[in-house]
């Protein structure tokens, strides 16, 4: 029974193998080039939007802790830092405001 199993085992390993071999050999190089370029470049689009968005909530981080509130970031939803840093916009401006005054 043991050896009828590996049998059946070797013949899927078998299959899989020879699955792939044909996929590879229909592929030509333009084909894996231009597939390349395209992971490249979607990972480049993703890179560029998250970006901004890392270093607005680190700046956002470091300017609770400069302003002495301590809050533990990851805790916060996405809707929670909009309403914050509105907030806190408005605050700031406010409080440039009156000071002009």
């Amino acid at each position: 029974m043991a050896s009828r199993e590996l049998c059946a085992l070797k013949m899927t390993v078998h299959d899989i193998r020879t699955i792939g071999e044909e996929i590879v050999g229909e592929l030509s190089w333009s084909t894996v080039i231009s597939l390349v370029k395209n992971v490249v470049g979607i990972c480049i689009g993703i890179a560029i939007m998250i970006i901004p968005v890392v270093l607005f909530f680190v700046g956002l981080q470091q300017y609770l802790q400069s302003i002495s509130v301590v809050i533990w970031i990851p805790l916060l939803s996405m809707y929670e830092f909009i309403v914050i840093a509105i907030i806190l916009m408005y605050i700031v401006n406010y409080e440039d405001c009156k000071n002009k005054d």
